[in-house]
C-alpha cells in the first residue's frame, strides 16, 4: 500500500510558450504548477510500441493517453549507461503506473535503429513518440543547449534534452517531475506512482 502525498493541485495554472523561449534561455525546466499545452502528432514515423519485447505495428490513439494521468520519460540514447537502465526501469513500474490509473510515454530525441535491439533484449514494453525536431523537449524547457547545467552533467553534446521525468494530470497540469542529474537511471519510484495516484483521485473529485 502506497503511503499517500499531498501534491498540490493550483486553481490557475500557467501556461509556458514554446515560442516565448529559446535554447539559449536559462536553464529552467517545466515545474509543478505549470500547464503545458502540446500537441503529438499522428505521423506513424513519429511512434514506435513494442509489448514485451514485440514490435507492435498500427496507428496509435493519442486521445487515449490523455483521458488520464500522463508520465512523460524524456529518453535519449546518448546518455550511455543510463540510457538503457532508464529504459529498464520505466518498464518495471509502468504497471504499477496503469493500475493506479495512468499512462506512460517515452519521448525519444531521434529514431534509433538499436531500441528494437534493445526492446527484445529486455522485453520492454512501452511507448515511444520521436521528438526529431525538439518540440516536446523545448515546450518542458529540457533542451537547454549549451548552458551550464550541461556543462555539469558533461554531456558531449548540449542539444541532447535532459533526462527528465514529468507527472501531468488530465488538465496537462505539472504536478510532479524530477532531473536525474548524475544520468544514471535513478528515479523516485513510489514518488512517481503516488503522484500519479494523487492527480487520478484529484481529476475524480472535481468530475464529481
Amino acid at each position: 500500500m502506497l503511503a499517500s502525498v499531498n501534491y498540490p493541485v493550483f486553481e490557475h495554472p500557467t501556461e509556458i510558450s514554446a515560442s516565448a523561449y529559446t535554447y539559449d534561455h536559462a536553464f529552467s525546466p517545466v515545474r509543478e504548477g505549470h500547464f503545458v499545452s502540446f500537441n503529438l502528432l499522428n505521423d506513424l514515423s513519429r511512434w514506435q510500441h513494442f509489448y514485451n519485447g514485440a514490435e507492435i505495428r498500427g496507428p496509435f490513439i493519442t486521445k487515449n493517453l490523455f483521458a488520464r494521468p500522463l508520465v512523460i520519460a524524456f529518453y535519449s540514447n546518448y546518455w550511455g549507461k543510463g540510457s538503457l537502465e532508464q529504459l529498464k526501469h520505466f518498464n518495471e513500474i509502468q504497471h504499477e503506473i496503469k493500475a493506479y490509473g495512468g499512462n506512460l510515454l517515452v519521448i525519444a530525441d531521434e529514431r534509433d535503429i538499436k531500441l528494437e535491439k534493445l526492446a527484445w533484449e529486455h522485453s520492454l514494453s512501452l511507448n515511444f513518440y520521436f521528438d526529431t525536431d525538439g518540440g516536446m523537449a523545448e515546450k518542458f524547457r529540457v533542451y537547454p543547449g549549451g548552458t551550464t547545467a550541461w556543462n555539469r552533467l558533461s554531456v558531449i553534446d548540449p542539444h541532447i534534452h535532459l533526462p527528465a521525468v514529468y507527472v501531468l494530470n488530465a488538465a496537462r497540469q505539472v504536478v510532479y517531475h524530477h532531473i536525474d542529474h548524475d544520468l544514471q537511471g535513478n528515479y523516485p519510484e513510489k514518488d512517481i506512482i503516488n503522484a500519479v495516484h494523487q492527480a487520478v483521485l484529484a481529476d475524480n473529485k472535481r468530475s464529481a
